[in-house]
């Protein structure tokens, strides 16, 4: 099937048809928005009041800080000043050990199944010792030493970090591409075993493996030319490339050590101004911050009157805030609209009567509105919102709209010589059959033969009824029939060579 767009005046309109929940909605929102700020001012309030005691007995002074370290002797300002810089150390730590966590695909990945590619190059130098004559050096370990240390350089990082995603930094590339090694029995010597270089490629899906495998497959050609010019020639050969997931103890160590990092940072950072005194914890949170001035209480004189005063404002609580009110409406409103079109398009049921048209390129032989109008409280917008959904054919009565239906039918078969005319849906509900039944009645009435069945799609007679007609009539309903339905359909009416006379949508 074609793509076909989703027409924005048809959804909001169907969105539309759930006003009454649309305005509940916004009720509930905005009783909950205004409760909210009725808390809130109430909260404000009691801070207000809780201020006004504390301002009874003393008031609070900003003092410049190089005043107020007047306070403190030389030791405790040094002792301060030595601990906002320790701190400082571990504030930059931390930060710079959740950043890794943060951003390093490595801290990423799941331990207990890691997907992994697994490639390898044997390499041949046709190294050959013939005696008694002097052996030549044999550089195949320098060759098999060299490579990684050459595929993994700063550009082919970059390419890599580029090919996984512009959020990828290149910094944290070789932590996943690291050469698989055995080590030798008489010195526990890493080598390659066989002459096979071995390079494991983790990732946190097979698809990132395969990203990085193809950069190195891609580049690994220039560090084999690179290393014949400085070592001589030799053959390689690609053994391919393996696919499986395993569990990693180093991954885990691994994360389990930048953990425990920042436990230990947050350990030693607690308790460094315990010891402190008021003064020196003031003084300490001013140097910290970079503030200019510190806030010290004054006390109030013998007259009453404070050196220096500064007495918030008061609250007004009101039950019925219309700020907040006109607030939730609207949350209300956007909530209720994206709640309404994600149920809407996750339907994917057919929403227009010009689908099968742009989708399949079939003729509209017309529509009909089946479904019983509205009644109740203010229906008549409902009626409203569903004429503008019919468009024009809402001028023509549901009779008037069958008889040039049957008539087109008609018009179409004898045009075409087409004696045996099959209608069908994918749409199973009675009034859809009900309708089909009324059609064929009117349809048939000339030398046309015209029946109808269940949905092919599901119904192995209907399907044969189908197979062996001249032509068919699809008969869809707008909000019941699924449009992976209409899709098989109209394929197996390509598949059986059967022409498509038109289509019919019911509303």
């Amino acid at each position: 099937m074609r793509e076909s767009t989703v027409d924005a005046k048809n959804l909001l309109l169907r969105i539309l048809l759930h006003w009454r929940a649309v305005i509940v909605c916004m009720l509930i929102c905005a009783v909950a928005f205004d409760g909210a700020g009725y808390l809130k001012l109430r909260l404000a309030n009691r801070e207000y009041k809780a201020a006004q005691n504390e301002e009874e007995s003393s008031e609070e002074s900003q003092v410049k800080i190089d005043e107020f370290s007047k306070k403190l002797t030389d030791d405790q300002i040094n002792e301060v000043k030595n601990v906002v810089s320790l701190y400082k150390t571990y504030q930059k730590n931390y930060d710079d050990t959740v950043n890794y966590i943060n951003n390093s695909i490595l801290m990423q990945l799941d331990p207990n199944s890691i997907c992994t590619d697994i490639l390898q190059y044997q390499i041949n130098t046709h190294y050959s010792v013939t005696y008694p004559e002097i052996a030549k050096t044999d550089y195949t370990q320098d060759i098999l030493d060299s490579i990684y240390y050459r595929l993994l350089n700063d550009s082919n990082c970059k390419e890599i970090a580029k090919a996984l995603g512009k959020n990828i930094s290149s910094e944290y590339i070789k932590e996943l591409v690291t050469p698989v090694m055995n080590t030798r029995t008489d010195d526990d010597t890493p080598e390659y075993k066989d002459n096979v270089f071995t390079l494991s490629i983790m990732g946190r899906s097979y698809s990132e493996c395969d990203k990085i495998t193809a950069v190195i497959q891609k580049d690994i050609v220039n560090v084999f030319a690179e290393l014949k010019t400085k070592y001589g020639a030799f053959d390689y050969t690609d053994l391919g490339v393996q696919h499986y997931k395993s569990f990693s103890q180093d991954v885990l160590t691994a994360q389990k050590n930048q953990a425990n990092s920042l436990k230990d940072i947050r350990t030693n950072s607690e308790g460094l101004i315990d010891a402190f005194t008021a003064d020196q914890k003031t003084y300490f949170y001013a140097l910290l911050n970079g503030d200019d001035t510190v806030s010290i209480s004054l006390p109030i004189d013998q007259n009453g009157t404070p050196a220096a005063s500064s007495s918030p404002e008061p609250v007004t609580v009101r039950k019925f805030i219309p700020k907040y009110i006109v607030v939730g409406a609207m949350a209300g409103l956007i909530l209720s609209f994206l709640y309404f079109m994600c149920l809407i398009l996750a339907g994917a049921k057919l929403m227009s009567d010009d689908l099968l048209e742009k989708a399949f390129g079939y003729d509209s032989l017309g529509s009909l509105r089946v479904t019983a109008d509205p009644r109740g409280f203010l229906s008549g917008i409902d009626r409203s919102i569903l004429r503008s959904l019919d468009g024009g054919a809402a001028a023509f009565s549901a009779e008037e709209r069958m008889r040039m239906i049957a008539a087109g039918i008609r018009i179409a078969a004898r045009k075409n010589g087409w004696k045996n005319i099959y209608m069908t849906g994918s749409s199973a509900d009675e009034q859809t059959r009900s309708t089909i039944k009324m059609l064929v009645e009117q349809s048939g009435s000339g030398e046309e033969k015209v029946s109808f069945g269940n949905s092919v799609v599901y119904d192995p007679e209907s399907l044969e009824n189908m197979a062996s007609s001249d032509a068919v009539v699809v008969v869809e309903r707008e909000d019941y029939s699924k449009i992976k339905d209409i899709d098989r359909e109209c394929a197996l009416f390509k598949k059986n060579e059967v022409p498509v006379l038109g289509y019919v949508v019911l509303k």
